[in-house]
């Protein structure tokens, strides 16, 4: 059985408003992608002409060390660090639903990714070469309810860890699916 996606994000499409007006009490999403401690250079493939045409931001050079897995301030802590922020808000979401996120990354040197919801750390996977990461997380709490419409807001980060210094990741989309 095919599902259809909540919502996709990539590098060339960062951004994504699913709302349907010939189905108002549908679900849907606002969501978006942002970055933090980019890496481009002169050469490949870290140009940013390549990344543009490969689809992929690539962060590095400035990991947490491995067993850093605390993260104080969702937004404060990835503006230092080298990462990825995919956050959105969900319309007309059942509260017992769940969402499944799959990310795909790439591991360039040395990379571990460490997955957070809000400051809440979920997992950290070592990455190496082309990967795909799958989260379930359930659906929060309601953030707003206005007459019939529910609105819930997910802040997803994905950090950098790396015991070596010149650590690099590369990020190539997300995408989600509501259960």
């Amino acid at each position: 059985m095919a599902m259809d996606p909540f919502f996709s994000l990539t590098p060339q499409a960062p951004f994504v408003y699913s709302y349907d007006a010939a189905a108002p009490a549908a679900p849907y999403a606002m969501a978006s992608l942002a970055s933090y401690g980019g890496l481009s250079w002169s050469f490949d493939p870290y140009r940013l002409q390549d990344q543009v045409a490969n689809d992929e931001l690539i962060v590095g050079r400035d990991a947490v060390p491995l067993e850093h897995r605390t993260m104080a301030s969702f937004t404060n802590d990835l503006y230092r660090r080298c990462g990825f922020s995919v956050g959105w808000y969900g319309y007309n979401i059942p509260p017992d639903g769940q969402f499944l996120v799959v990310v795909q990354l790439r591991g360039i040197r040395d990379a571990t990714a460490q997955f957070f919801v809000g400051t809440e750390f979920v997992r950290a996977e070592a990455i190496a070469g082309d990967a795909h990461v799958a989260l379930l997380i359930d659906v929060p709490q309601p953030v707003e309810t206005t007459g019939s419409l529910v609105i819930t807001q997910v802040s997803m980060g994905i950090r950098l860890a790396s015991s070596w210094p010149d650590a690099r990741l590369g990020f190539r989309g997300v995408v989600c699916y509501l259960m």
